[in-house]
Parts: C-alpha cells; structure tokens; sequence
C-alpha cells in the first residue's frame, strides 16, 4: 500500500509559523516525502525544529524548504509530524 498524507494543517502569523503533517500506510524500511508548507514573508522556508510523534520508528531522512523525508524504521500505523520555523507556542515542546 502507498504512503498516503492524511493531515496537512498551516498557521501563520508575524513572529511565528508551524506545521503538522500526518502519514499512514509507509512500510518498513520505506520513505515517504510530505510537503509541509512553511513559509515566512512569502518564502519557502526549512524548518527549525522537527517533533516526531515516535521518534523510535521513525527517523527524519530530509528536510528541505518544501518538504520533510521520513523512514518508517518500525510498524506503527499513524504518524505526525510537528514542524516550526522560527519556533512557535504549538511546536515547542511538543513531544507526541
């Protein structure tokens, strides 16, 4: 079964932006690229920090300004994502 994007959700504002996308259906051993949409002053941007919702299955391949590459390195089903640039309330912190 293909990767398949379940979640894809932007805020935005002067000081701060955040992001969370969601994955399911990644086999082990795979990757899946999700594009995560950050963008600040109009510019794609990389993101600063990166919360993996189960950092023990999956790993952070990529990150580029327009997408996140991640390896399912265990079998869970779902999986978010929490990205910021700069840091924000709803990012920092965040674990799960």
């Amino acid at each position: 079964m293909p990767a398949v994007a379940v979640a894809h959700t932007v805020e935005m504002s002067t000081n701060k932006l955040c992001s969370m996308v969601s994955c399911t259906g990644v086999a082990i051993g795979d990757t899946v690229t999700l594009p995560h949409g950050l963008i600040l002053n109009g510019v794609a941007v990389v993101p600063d920090l990166v919360f993996l919702q189960y950092a023990t299955s999956f790993e952070l391949v990529a990150a580029t300004n327009v997408s996140i590459t991640l390896r399912n390195t265990a079998n869970d089903e779902l999986h978010r994502v929490r990205l910021g640039h700069p840091p924000c309330d709803s990012v920092a912190g965040a674990g799960a």
